[in-house]
C-alpha cells in the first residue's frame, strides 16, 4: 500500500454495477454478491452496515440508489474482503475473466436475456480507516499517471450514477468456464496466457460505451485474435481457427456466396478450400488494417456491427477449445451447437430477420436448430 497507508485502513474492491445471481469464484478470486438472495452474506458480516450506507450513492438514472453490488474476495485474506493494494492486479485480472464467463452466458437480439459488458463489470476501490461504523469516512482509492495512487475523501451526500451502458441488464454466469480457468490456473496452461494476453483488447472493444469508436473496436477485437490464435496477417489467422474448428465446419466460403454476395475470392483460389469462419476472420484482420492505415473502405461481406456481435460469440469458442486441447475444460452439446452454428450465422444475410420459427429471428433459430442437433447427437452416442 502506498505511504498514506496503516494497519487500520482496509481496502475494500467492489463492482458496483454489477449484482451476480450467487457467489463464483474465478482464479482464486471470489465474486459475492451483496445482499444474497435478500440477505447479508455470510462471508460478509462486518460490511453489512457500511456497505450498505456506502451503497447509497450509488444511484440509477432517476437518482435511486442501487441498494447492491458485488464484492471481489480473496478467501486467504481474513477477512476475505480486506485486501492490500497489491491485490487489485490480481482482482483486475480475475475480473477479466469473469466477463468473458460472462459472454458466455449472453443472449443477442432478446431484451430478457442475459447480456454482458465490460462496463458493467467496472471495478472501485473503496477504503474504510479505524472501525467500520457509522462515522467512518468515505474514501475512494483511486490511480494516476503521474505519480503513486490518490485517496479521495467524499461528502457522504456524493452520488455515483450508473452508466447507462451499465443500464439494468441481468448477468449470467458460465460456470464450467469458470471452473475450467481456475483449474488452468494450476498448471503452466498455454491456453490461460493465450486468454489473459488477449482479453485486454477484448475487453476494451466491449465497453459498449460512446467513448470508444466501433473503429477502435474493431483494431481492439482484431489483436485480440490475434494474441489468442498466437498469430498475425488475416491468413495465418485463417489458417489458425481453421484448424480449431475442425469438425465444426458447415459452410464453405463459395457456399456463403449466395447470402453474402460481397465475400470475395482470391483471384489465385487460395482460400476456395476455406470454410466461411476462416475467411470472416481474415476479413476482420484487414478491416483492422483499414482503420489503422486510414485507407478508404469498401467491398466487405460484413458490417462492422456484424464483425462485433458475432466476434464475442467467436472469441469465447475459441478459449473453450483451447482450453478442451489441455484436458481442462469438456466441450457441452451447448458449445457444439453454437460452434456448428458459427458458419450459418456467417453466411446468413440478416440475422434480426424472421427465422423459420414464428417467435423466433434468424439468429436465435439457426442456434436453437444447432443446440438440439447437438443435445440429440450426444443423447445417440451414449
Amino acid at each position: 500500500m502506498n505511504a498514506k497507508s496503516s494497519s487500520d485502513v482496509r481496502l475494500l474492491v467492489f463492482l458496483p454495477w454489477l449484482h451476480l445471481a450467487e457467489p463464483t469464484t474465478v482464479v482464486g478470486v471470489e465474486f459475492i454478491p451483496f445482499p444474497t438472495r435478500g440477505n447479508i452474506p455470510e462471508k460478509l458480516p462486518e460490511l453489512a452496515d457500511p456497505l450498505s450506507r456506502f451503497l447509497a450513492s450509488y444511484v440509477d438514472i432517476e437518482g435511486k440508489p442501487l441498494g447492491r453490488c458485488t464484492v471481489a474476495t480473496i478467501p486467504a485474506r481474513v477477512p476475505g474482503w480486506s485486501l492490500q493494494e497489491d491485490d487489485t492486479s490480481r482482482i483486475s485480472d480475475a475480473v477479466a475473466l469473469l466477463f468473458l464467463c460472462a459472454i458466455s452466458q449472453d443472449s443477442y437480439f432478446s431484451p430478457l436475456g442475459s447480456y454482458a459488458n465490460s462496463t458493467q463489470l467496472q471495478i472501485l476501490a473503496q477504503q474504510f480507516e479505524g472501525s467500520l461504523g457509522p462515522e467512518s469516512p468515505i474514501i475512494i482509492h483511486s490511480r494516476r499517471r503521474d505519480g503513486p495512487a490518490r485517496d479521495l475523501r467524499l461528502d457522504r451526500n456524493i452520488r455515483f450514477m450508473r452508466p447507462q451502458e451499465a443500464n439494468s441488464y441481468r448477468v449470467e454466469v458460465d460456470h464450467q468456464l469458470a471452473e475450467a480457468l481456475t483449474e488452468a490456473s494450476h498448471s503452466k496452461s498455454d491456453a490461460l496466457e493465450r486468454t489473459r494476453t488477449a482479453l485486454p483488447f477484448f475487453t476494451l472493444a466491449n465497453t459498449d460505451s460512446y467513448t470508444v469508436s466501433p473503429q477502435a473496436e474493431i483494431v481492439f477485437t482484431a489483436s485480440a485474435f490475434g494474441y489468442l490464435l498466437k498469430c498475425d496477417g488475416n491468413r495465418r489467422l485463417a489458417k489458425e481457427i481453421g484448424l480449431l474448428f475442425k469438425g465444426y465446419d458447415t459452410v464453405t466460403v463459395q457456399q456463403a456466396q449466395a447470402a453474402r454476395p460481397k465475400i470475395v475470392l482470391d483471384p489465385k483460389g487460395a482460400d476456395k478450400s476455406w470454410f466461411v469462419h476462416q475467411k470472416w476472420l481474415s476479413e476482420l484482420y484487414c478491416l483492422r488494417n483499414e482503420y489503422i492505415h486510414g485507407k478508404v473502405l469498401q467491398g466487405y461481406a460484413w458490417h462492422p456491427m456484424e464483425h462485433l456481435l458475432i466476434s464475442r460469440l467467436v472469441f469465447v469458442l475459441v478459449v473453450k477449445l483451447l482450453l478442451a486441447k489441455e484436458g481442462h475444460y469438456k466441450i457441452t452439446p451447448d458449445d457444439e451447437g453454437k460452434l456448428k452454428a458459427v458458419d450459418q450465422l456467417l453466411s446468413a444475410a440478416n440475422w434480426e430477420g424472421q427465422g423459420t420459427g414464428a417467435d423466433l429471428n434468424v439468429w436465435q433459430d439457426i442456434l436453437e436448430k444447432n443446440r438440439k442437433s447437438a443435445i440429440i447427437m450426444n443423447a445417440l452416442a451414449s
